[in-house]
């Protein structure tokens, strides 16, 4: 993902029509999957940032960082059934999913 910036950082959430659509909007911290039947990019950026051709999803954040630093993402998926819950808030499995480098 490399360095940010800033000492915040937001995770974008986004659907897409088809692969190509998402591959063409990806950035240096964007990552493009199917699942559920349908095509997603989830990109880490600025709170400002915007795909150009999108339909927004969600937007989760702010995630504290360290600017000037470098940093890598793992991204896990879940299904979860009809009335299991996580075992922590959402965004304790978003600032899990970003670390420093090293």
């Amino acid at each position: 993902m490399g360095q940010f910036s800033r000492p915040c950082a937001f995770w974008h959430l986004d659907l897409y029509p088809t692969r190509d659509a998402a591959e063409a909007d990806k950035g240096q911290r964007g990552v493009v999957f199917e699942s559920l039947g349908k095509v997603w990019l989830m990109t880490i950026e600025d709170e400002h940032w915007r795909s150009a051709h999108d339909t927004r999803i969600a937007e989760i954040g702010p995630l504290a960082i360290i600017a000037g630093k470098e940093y890598s993402a793992q991204y896990m998926e879940a299904v979860f059934t009809p009335g299991m819950t996580a075992p922590a808030p959402p965004s304790f499995w978003a600032r899990s999913l970003v670390y420093p480098d090293g």
